[in-house]
């Protein structure tokens, strides 16, 4: 019992660490010996949790991903907001898209992992499940090449259009931008024209009243106990 609680203590301090230094520093200039340095501990301990830094940076954005969607769509039931399955995910789509491009360290960090690593894309589970779960709410097969190539196109594209936002490339508002990336994003549903505009504005609009705060998500620590 005490092994395992010094374990998650041990793996809770990289993560926390971790976090801070590529919020702080961004993901290119941080090195495991960063980490190590700032959780004091050896290095050869990181290694008994992850196995490089591409590895931490998939589980920090699988398990806040995971969190924040899982807040966003409790508050969209809650607040009686309706929708169907992919108005909800656009919803959460827009909300994650707008909180990350108002905060320039933020925008730096998801930008810098998924330009590296789009051959791994930092998160894919929690994206993998994103989109299947779009693509059957659009009564479409995930399993099929259509759908991986409609789940490759619209995730190896994110760290290019947070990058070019972030250096301001695209001179447009981020509503602009998301609105636009989410109407790319329904031509893959095959969602009817007339509908596509309708969509995004309202996941724009409802995303902007969303008490839940990316942010907060960012910084409050997963529960490891419950892995």
């Amino acid at each position: 019992m005490a092994n395992n609680e010094a374990g998650i203590a041990t793996k809770q301090k990289i993560i926390y660490y971790s976090k801070l230094l590529f919020y702080k520093n961004g993901f290119n200039k941080t090195t495991l010996k960063n980490i190590c340095e700032a959780a004091e501990i050896p290095r050869t301990n990181l290694f008994h949790y992850f196995k490089d830094k591409t590895d931490i940076a998939s589980f920090l954005t699988n398990d806040i991903n995971n969190r924040f969607y899982g807040c966003v769509n409790q508050e969209i039931e809650a607040r009686h907001y309706g929708g169907d399955l992919i108005q909800k995910g656009c919803t959460c789509i827009a909300a994650f898209f707008l909180s990350v491009m108002s905060d320039p360290k933020l925008n730096r960090f998801f930008s810098e992992i998924y330009l590296n690593h789009t051959g791994v894309i930092p998160g894919n589970d929690f994206y993998l499940s994103v989109f299947r779960t779009l693509y059957k709410a659009a009564k479409k097969n995930p399993e099929t090449l259509e759908f991986k190539l409609f789940y490759i196109t619209n995730t190896a594209c994110q760290g290019e259009f947070l990058r070019q936002f972030m250096s301001g490339e695209l001179n447009a508002p981020s509503t602009e931008c998301v609105s636009y990336f989410l109407n790319q994003l329904l031509i893959g549903l095959s969602v009817p024209e007339e509908d596509k505009s309708i969509i995004a504005e309202t996941a724009i609009r409802l995303s902007g009243q969303l008490k839940t705060s990316f942010l907060e998500v960012f910084w409050t620590e997963p529960d490891l106990k419950m892995e």
